[in-house]
C-alpha cells in the first residue's frame, strides 16, 4: 500500500505538468489570430461614431461538434452556425 501512494505521489505530476501552460498558450494563440480592433467594438456589438454606427460582421471556423456550438452560441446566442463546406459542394 505505501508502495502505491509512493508511486502514485511520483507519477501524478507527470501527468499534469504537460498540461499546466496549455490553456494560457491556448488563449493566447487564439487571441492573436483576431485582426480587427475589439475595442472598437461597444458591448451592443456596433462600430463608428454616433451619427455613423454600423454593426459588426464577421466569420469564424469551430469545430463542428455540438458541444462547440453551444458553446459559442451561450456566448452569442445571435451567431449563424451553418454546416463545413465539402468537395463535393465546391464550384469549379
Amino acid at each position: 500500500m505505501l508502495r502505491f501512494c509512493l508511486l502514485s505521489l511520483l507519477i501524478a505530476p507527470l501527468l499534469v505538468l504537460p498540461l499546466s501552460g496549455r490553456a494560457e498558450s491556448f488563449s493566447q494563440s487564439s487571441v492573436e489570430k483576431i485582426t480587427f480592433d475589439l475595442t472598437a467594438i461597444s458591448p451592443a456589438g456596433l462600430i463608428g461614431g454616433a451619427t455613423s454606427l454600423q454593426s459588426v460582421s464577421y466569420e469564424f471556423c469551430i469545430p463542428a461538434s455540438e458541444t462547440h456550438r453551444i458553446e459559442v452560441q451561450a456566448i452569442d446566442p445571435s451567431v449563424t452556425v451553418f454546416p463545413p463546406f465539402q468537395r463535393s459542394d465546391w464550384l469549379w
